[in-house]
C-alpha cells in the first residue's frame, strides 16, 4: 500500500508541478515554478473508493513538502466515470471556475475540452523541464491529435518476477520461460 501512496504521490505532484508551471496568475514567466507567490490550484478527483480516498489525503498531506507555493483545494467527485467525466465537463463549459487540475483517463470523453481551448498545452514547460528525458519514449504517445500534451500520463507499475528451480528444469529438459 505504501509503494502505491508514494506513486500517487509522485503522480500528484508531477501534475500540480506542471499546473503551477504553467504560469497559473504567477509572475513566474520562466515557467520553472520559481515564483515566490502563492498559487492555488482546485483540483477534481474522482473518488471510486476507499484506497482512492486514502491516497489523495496522503498527496494533501504531504504535497507542501513537494510544493511549499502551492495551496491545492482538493474536490473528490463521488461515483463512477460518467458521473465524474460530466462534472468535469459541465465545470469547464460554465467558463472553468474551480477547476485548475483534473485527473483524466483517456479516451474520447476529453476531446469537446482540447477542441474548445480549455485546456493548457504542456509543451513548452515539459520541454524547458527536460521531461522528454526522463519518461519512455511510448509517452509521446499521450499527445492529444493536435500534437500537444495537455496532461501526463502516470500508471502505477509494479514488477512481476518469476521464480524457478533451476535444478527441476534441467531434469526434465524445460527452457526457461
Amino acid at each position: 500500500m505504501k509503494k502505491k501512496w508514494i506513486s500517487v504521490l509522485l503522480a500528484g505532484t508531477m501534475i500540480l508541478s506542471l499546473a503551477a508551471c504553467g504560469n497559473g496568475g504567477t509572475d513566474d514567466s520562466s515557467g520553472d515554478g520559481s515564483s515566490q507567490e502563492k498559487v492555488t490550484l482546485n483540483v477534481l478527483f474522482n473518488d471510486t473508493d476507499e484506497n482512492v480516498e486514502a491516497e489523495m489525503d496522503y498527496v494533501m498531506d504531504h504535497i507542501a513538502e513537494v510544493l511549499p507555493n502551492v495551496e491545492v483545494k482538493l474536490e473528490m467527485v463521488s461515483g463512477d466515470a460518467e458521473t465524474y467525466e460530466t462534472k468535469v465537463r459541465t465545470m469547464i463549459s460554465a467558463g472553468g471556475d474551480g477547476i485548475d487540475v483534473w485527473w483524466e483517463r483517456g479516451g474520447s470523453w476529453a476531446t469537446p475540452i482540447l477542441e474548445s481551448g480549455s485546456a493548457l498545452a504542456l509543451d513548452d514547460y515539459l520541454d524547458k523541464s527536460g521531461y522528454w528525458d526522463k519518461v519512455i519514449a511510448s509517452t509521446e504517445n499521450a499527445k492529444a491529435d493536435d500534437g500537444h500534451m495537455y496532461g501526463v500520463p502516470f500508471e502505477d507499475i509494479s514488477y512481476e518476477i518469476i521464480l524457478y528451480n533451476k535444478a527441476v528444469f534441467a531434469e526434465h529438459n524445460l527452457e526457461i520461460p
